[in-house]
């Protein structure tokens, strides 16, 4: 099931990246919870934690990626070239089950990365190609 919110991107408009977003996802099942250390998030459905993580990419990366969201289709996600401090970074929040994950890309444009795709939340089969390319 691929869900994505946030249809049209404009590198203006002033989009929150993914960490402020997921907080308000209630209605998909991702809940931020508090404790005593902080806080953190949880995917409702299985009450697993879920985990940040960033994969860096160059611009070559960035528009693959966005083709992949535009095809709702992440089979071909590995093919994306991995970089180490590249101008892209895609944001992705994994279950520790690995039964979900929610994810946005983002460019650094001096001094910040700002959102430059929506966020796609895949649940499920639909989430195992993303998180293999992330491990």
């Amino acid at each position: 099931m691929l869900l994505t919110y946030k249809k049209s991107v404009d590198m203006n408009e002033n989009m929150e990246l993914l960490e402020n977003k997921i907080a308000y996802m209630s209605e998909e099942g991702f809940v931020k919870k508090k404790s005593f250390f902080g806080s953190y998030y949880i995917y409702q459905a299985t009450q697993a934690k879920m985990k940040k993580h960033y994969v860096y990419m160059n611009a070559e990366g960035k528009h693959k990626f966005q083709s992949l969201v535009q095809s709702k289709n992440f089979n071909k996600i590995s093919e994306i070239s991995k970089e180490m401090n590249a101008s892209c970074r895609l944001e992705v929040w994994i279950a520790t089950d690995k039964s979900a994950c929610v994810m946005q890309l983002q460019e650094y444009i001096p001094h910040n990365y700002h959102a430059c795709s929506e966020v796609v939340v895949l649940k499920n089969d639909d989430a195992q190609p993303v998180i293999n390319f992330v491990k």
